[in-house]
């Protein structure tokens, strides 16, 4: 029974990241993804910080619902935005080697902007549990 619910557990709080990182990998690995027309010069970067941003919440998520590490646990917050952002600077090494794509430094700031407001986005979401009843 309880290797039964630890299944269920990781499946519904720990998947959703790897699911995503594993869905960034691969948009990575598209040396041409279809370009939309652009409504703002910086809507790449946009685009960059929400998926990263999205990312850094369901990490966030997956280490304050785990109860294997406590350190990981009690440090949930940095450690998600770090993990988002080592991921996304391994994102863009791994365009590098991509034909059709490149690298950019702000793509990484991008990573880390979106990284950071889904780390705060998951901890007002995780407080405002706490406070108001539901």
């Amino acid at each position: 029974m309880l290797k039964n619910s630890l299944l269920k557990s990781f499946l519904w709080y720990q998947m959703p990241a790897i699911f995503m990182a594993a869905i960034i990998f691969t948009l990575s690995s598209i040396s041409k993804l279809p370009h939309i027309v652009s409504a703002f010069q910086w809507e790449d970067k946009f685009a960059h910080a929400f998926v990263f941003g999205l990312l850094s919440y369901l990490i966030a998520r997956a280490l304050f619902f785990q109860y294997r590490f406590q350190a990981w646990q009690k440090n949930y917050l940095w450690l998600a935005i770090l993990l988002a952002i080592l991921y996304g600077v391994s994102d863009e090494i791994h365009q590098y080697f991509v034909p059709g794509r490149s690298s950019e430094f702000y793509d990484i700031v991008a990573d880390a902007t979106g990284a950071c407001f889904g780390v705060l986005a998951f901890r007002f979401r995780t407080h405002l549990k706490r406070i108001l009843p539901v």
